[in-house]
């Protein structure tokens, strides 16, 4: 399971637990939509009330949560990089891929509910709270969505394009694909040296063969790349990009 954060002016997304550390385990508010309440009118000599009822239902702002850990060794500067993000960007955009779901947020405030030591190695536990400003939530609705249950085999097809769309010639650079639902468990395919780790290639398609991997947990499947070109304008001789986090349209049940 993985949760995003972003400007909601920006196109990538801050992961909360790779770039702050933050393991999520409970959100709460998402999902949920109150309506505004109808307009009503009460005459004395009447039965009952008259209201206005309009063609479409809008709904409130409403309130979202999102609580977390962070326990590592730089856990207090991890916890100040949340803050000055959360605070300096305005009207946030949030998503996870639990519900597939985005909304556009403003930032209410952080509360610390644990803070000490757990193995020798700094613990905080916080609960973020945000306002749905628009109260609706969009949901990312792929199509043709493949359910496959943990630890079944599969395989997967894909390709790789440049930063314009074109095909790379997978076969002549290194390059790694993670697939995972929670960052914590990641299967990896890559071609490194000229040596294929579980995959193939095939017509420039690389062929991905999952085995009988453990996800850790449900939901959708998320993807990142990662290319390495030789450029001897680099310091180490190659100039290496990857990709954001993408959905897939697998869902591991």
């Amino acid at each position: 399971m993985n949760y995003w954060i972003k400007k909601s002016s920006d196109t990538a997304y801050k992961d909360f637990m790779i770039d702050f550390g933050l393991r999520v385990f409970e959100t709460k508010g998402i999902g949920e939509e109150k309506v505004k309440p109808y307009y009503k009118y009460s005459w004395i000599d009447e039965n009952g009330i008259d209201v206005y009822v309009p063609q479409t239902a809008v709904v409130e702002a409403t309130p979202i949560s999102v609580r977390g850990w962070i326990h590592n060794s730089t856990a207090n500067y991890k916890l100040q990089q949340l803050k000055d993000f959360l605070k300096s960007n305005g009207v946030l955009t949030y998503k996870d891929n639990v519900r597939g779901v985005t909304c556009n947020v403003v930032y209410d405030g952080m509360s610390i509910e644990v803070d000490r030591y757990r193995d020798d190695v700094k613990f905080i536990q916080i609960k973020i709270d945000f306002t749905n400003i628009e109260g609706v939530f969009n949901y990312n609705l792929i199509n043709n969505m493949v359910q496959i249950n943990n630890k079944d085999d599969f395989q997967i097809q894909t390709i790789l394009k440049d930063i314009d769309g074109v095909p790379i010639d997978v076969t002549g650079v290194n390059w790694k694909l993670w697939y995972y639902v929670s960052a914590s468990k990641v299967y990896e395919a890559s071609h490194i040296g000229g040596v294929y780790t579980n995959c193939s290639v095939t017509d420039g398609k690389i062929n991905i063969f999952i085995n009988g991997f453990d996800w850790g947990n449900k939901g959708i499947l998320m993807k990142r790349a990662f290319v390495s070109w030789n450029d001897t304008d680099f310091s180490d001789g190659t100039q290496d990009v990857s990709t954001i986090a993408e959905q897939t349209n697998i869902e591991i049940i």
